[in-house]
C-alpha cells in the first residue's frame, strides 16, 4: 500500500480524534471484552504529557492504523538522551502500512538514539505486544493486539526485546499450601491486614501510589506519575472490585508497608455481554460477583520489611478467599521475568508471553 498518508490531529477534540479513538473498534471488533480497555483511551490521551496523536490513511480516506508519538522526559537512555516512544499503535494487517508508520516514527525521533515501541509514557498506561500462546488465554486487563504485529517488528528490525508473560494456574490448593508459612512468619513478626475500605477512596489510593512509587524504582522503564494522573487512571475501577481482594499491610505501629491488588477476571463475563451498550452494561454490573478466577496483578512492599513473608502472606489471603467463592484457577498477568510472582506461585502453568522493544534511530 503505497498511497498511505501519516498527519498529526488535534488531539482536543474533532472528527479526527473520534476516528483516532474508534479505529481499535473496528479492528479489535472480534474481541468484545477488550473494549473495556479501548475506551479508556479517551481518557489516556486527554491526560498530561508531551505526546502527538497521527492517523494513517489509504487513498479513499480510510483509518488503516493509529499511533501516538512522544517522549517522558524522566524516561532517559544509558547516555541521558530520553527515548523516543510510539505507543497505542494500531494497524490493519499490511506490512506496508506498518514499515510506513514505523519509518515515520523513527524520523520523528531523528536527534534520539532509540525508539521504545509499542510504549505509551509510562509502564503505567499500555505497552507490549503478544508474541507467542495468544490461543492458550486471554483476558480482559490486556490491550488488544494483533498476532502480526510482533512478527511485523521483528521483520522490521530490532536492537533488543524485553520478554513479560503472563501465566494461567489451575492449582489453587497448591498454591495455598506452598504460601502458608509466609502468612504466619507475618503474623508473627506483627504484621497485620485488612481490606480496601472503598468509603476512603483518595485516602485508600494514596496509600497504594506511595508504596508503587517507592517500590518500583528499579523497575524497567518504570518512571513516577503525580498522584492526580494516578487516580484518575484507577478511580473508574473501584466500583468492580471487591474490596476483599484489595489487601493492606501494617507493621506494629500500624504503618502501612505493603498492598496486594487481586481482580477478579472479568473476561467470561466481557465476552458475553456488549458493555458499550447500557443493557450490556447493567447485565455486566449485576453479575461482576460471578467469576471462576483471579489475577494477583500488583503488589508492593517496603524494602525494609520484605523479608517477612508479605508478599506470599497476601497471595495466601487472595487464594484462600477465591477457593471459597468457588475459583478455579489464577493468572499472573503481565510479569516481567524474575518478577516475584513466579516465585510465590507452583503447580503446571500455561504461559502467554509478549514483548516490549527497543528500535535504534
Amino acid at each position: 500500500m503505497n498511497d498511505v498518508m501519516i498527519s498529526r490531529i488535534d488531539k482536543t477534540g474533532g472528527r479526527d480524534l473520534e476516528a483516532f479513538l474508534q479505529f481499535p473498534m473496528e479492528l479489535y471488533s472480534d474481541r468484545r471484552m477488550t473494549r473495556y480497555n479501548i475506551l479508556k483511551t479517551r481518557k489516556m490521551v486527554a491526560g498530561p504529557g508531551d505526546f502527538d496523536l497521527y492517523l494513517a490513511r489509504n487513498g479513499a480516506d480510510r483509518v488503516v492504523g493509529r499511533m501516538v508519538l512522544g517522549s517522558n522526559p524522566l524516561l532517559l537512555d544509558e547516555k541521558g538522551v530520553p527515548y523516543g516512544c510510539a505507543g497505542l499503535f494500531d494497524v490493519v494487517e499490511d506490512y506496508e502500512v506498518f514499515r510506513r508508520m514505523l519509518d515515520y516514527a523513527r524520523n520523528y525521533f531523528r536527534d534520539r538514539n532509540h525508539l521504545l515501541f509499542p510504549f505509551f509514557k509510562a509502564t503505567w498506561y499500555p505497552y507490549r505486544f503478544a508474541v507467542r500462546g495468544r490461543e492458550k488465554l486471554d483476558y480482559f486487563m490486556e490491550y488488544p493486539d494483533r498476532e502480526y504485529y510482533g512478527d511485523f517488528t521483528r521483520r522490521y528490525g530490532v536492537e533488543e526485546s524485553y520478554l513479560y508473560r503472563s501465566r494461567l494456574n489451575y492449582d489453587m490448593d497448591g498454591n495455598i499450601e506452598k504460601n502458608r508459612s509466609a502468612y504466619e512468619k507475618a503474623l508473627a513478626g506483627g504484621i497485620t491486614f485488612r481490606s480496601l475500605d472503598k468509603t476512603r477512596p483518595r485516602e485508600e489510593m494514596r496509600i497504594i501510589y506511595d508504596l508503587t512509587v517507592e517500590n518500583f524504582q528499579e523497575s524497567l522503564f518504570y518512571t513516577d506519575i503525580s498522584f492526580e494522573e494516578f487516580y484518575s487512571l484507577y478511580e473508574g475501577i473501584l466500583s468492580l472490585l471487591d474490596a476483599r481482594f484489595m489487601t493492606f499491610a501494617f507493621d506494629d505501629r500500624g504503618e502501612p508497608v505493603g498492598y496486594g491488588f487481586t481482580t477478579p477476571d472479568f473476561t467470561p463475563l466481557l465476552r458475553r455481554y456488549d458493555t458499550t451498550r447500557l443493557w450490556g452494561k447493567l447485565l455486566f454490573y449485576l453479575n461482576r460477583h460471578r467469576f471462576d478466577g483471579i489475577i494477583p496483578k500488583t503488589a508492593a512492599v517496603r524494602t525494609s520489611y520484605r523479608q517477612m513473608g508479605i508478599f506470599g502472606a497476601i497471595y495466601y489471603l487472595h487464594n484462600v478467599l477465591a477457593r471459597e467463592l468457588g475459583c478455579r484457577y489464577i493468572l499472573g498477568g503481565y510479569v516481567y521475568i524474575g518478577n516475584v510472582t513466579y516465585k510465590v506461585m507452583t503447580g503446571e502453568t500455561q504461559d502467554k508471553e509478549y514483548e516490549l522493544y527497543k528500535i535504534r534511530v
